[in-house]
Parts: C-alpha cells; structure tokens; sequence
C-alpha cells in the first residue's frame, strides 16, 4: 500500500471525499439491562470502524473463509465476523448454531481459516467426548472476546499451530482494545504502564 501515489488513482465519478455520513445511523442493536430493554445506536462509522479493525488484525483476505458461530443478530456477527468479511474480501460460513458433532466436519469441508466467538462457546467442541481433530487442519486464528485461560490454551493445543486474537469493545465505543500478537494467553489488549490510585499519589509501575 506504501508503494501506491494517490494522485495517480483515477476515482470512480460517484466518489465524494467525506461525504458526511460517518454519524449516520446504521443498525439498532436491542439488550437487556437489569431487566429493562435497551436500544442501542450503531452508525456507520462504528460499524467501519470493527469491520476493518477486524480484517487489519485477523488479516483477512480473499482466500479466508471466517466461520461465524454467532449470529447475524448478535453485536459480534454484525461488527466482527461479517463486517471483517466484507472488508477483507473473505467468505463466510454462517452457522445454524454451535453443533459440536458438525464443528470439525465443517471447517473442514468449508476450509474454515478463521473461526469467530464469544465468550466461552468454544468449550463445547473441546469437551465433547466425541471431539477428535487429527491430521491436518485450515484454521490459523481464532478470534472473539471472553475466552477463559484456560480454555485459550486448551483451544490453541488441540488447533495447534492456530493462535487466539483476543479483543474488547463497547457497541457504542469509539476504542478497541486488541492482543493482537496473541502472544499472552488471556490478555484482552496492552496493559496500562503505569498504575494510579485516587486520590492521586506518586505512580507505581505494574
């Protein structure tokens, strides 16, 4: 990308620089907070920012397929798995939901690279009693939020040599944080480099 000069692109005659509909509304997403339901408001610039937040990081490309164990409804379906998808030029699998009898079969057979979660969903494929992942395997990254350690590291011994990408945000945020190199089983992103206490004292390092 360094090598392209702008000013040598021609620009398709539709094209308008910041055309000012960052702050639009795309999506509504709905939860539930103690007890009340709550609306909250998705714009275009938020949905942009997760979509290429998660195909620069998960390094998607044309020839992943990301396999989306939540749905289309859910927070991360949207913003994560198909919003990486359309800007990385990915496939994507869409499953009917996590079925650990059909999990190995179907990363195989759609050749599944990338595979999406949250939470601890992945527990159910590792203690299946039936689980069993032998010879080779297309899955190099695992990406989503709220992996347990020890769930990460059972996950990344059995779907050796994949790694876990690790990352948290807010629906209506404006930061991620991200453990992108993977490196530090159970990190959710940089940790602070220093810590401070209240009221204000001199700093400690961590």
């Amino acid at each position: 990308m360094e090598q392209i000069d702008p000013d040598a692109v021609d620009l398709p005659g539709w094209y308008r620089p910041n055309p000012g509909f960052a702050r639009d509304l795309a999506f509504v997403a709905f939860s539930t907070v103690a007890g009340e339901l709550v609306a909250k408001q998705i714009t275009n610039y938020r949905w942009a920012l997760s979509a290429f937040g998660t195909a620069s990081t998960a390094a998607l490309g044309p020839t992943d397929t990301l396999y989306c164990l939540t749905p289309l409804h859910h927070e991360s379906g949207l913003l994560v798995s198909l919003g990486g998808a359309v800007v990385g030029g990915a496939r994507i699998a869409l499953s009917r939901g996590l079925n650990p009898d059909r999990f190995v079969a179907e990363v195989r057979q759609y050749g599944v690279s990338v595979v999406s979660y949250t939470w601890a969903m992945l527990r159910e494929v590792i203690d299946d009693p039936n689980f069993v992942l032998q010879g080779n395997h297309p899955v190099r990254l695992f990406i989503g939020s709220g992996m347990p350690v020890g769930l990460w590291r059972r996950v990344t011994e059995a779907f050796a040599p994949a790694q876990v990408v690790e990352f948290f945000a807010t629906t209506d945020g404006q930061a991620v944080l991200a453990n992108v190199s993977g490196a530090k089983v159970g990190s959710k992103g940089r940790p602070e480099r220093w810590r401070w206490s209240w009221p204000p004292t001199t700093p400690t390092r961590t």
